[in-house]
């Protein structure tokens, strides 16, 4: 929203939470990665769904014209 990117996995009272996120291109690999973004290893279904379920819930969203969910 607004050009900025929010780490949906970092809780909000975290200190770590005015480490700025940015798109970055990677030469090496082709592709894009994020900086200081949260990182989890997942074994199992359940938590990928949990974390999953996590980032639903801090996601902050607003109605426009166009989008009854936009996320913000």
């Amino acid at each position: 929203y607004n050009e900025e990117l929010h780490d949906l996995l970092l809780p909000r009272t975290s200190l770590k939470s005015s480490s700025r996120l940015e798109l970055r291109e990677n030469p090496r690999s082709s592709g894009v990665h994020i900086t200081n973004l949260t990182w989890k290893n997942i074994y199992t279904i359940e938590e990928c769904l949990k974390l999953k379920r996590l980032g639903d819930l801090a996601r902050t969203m607003g109605s426009t014209q166009m989008n009854r969910d936009s996320s913000r």
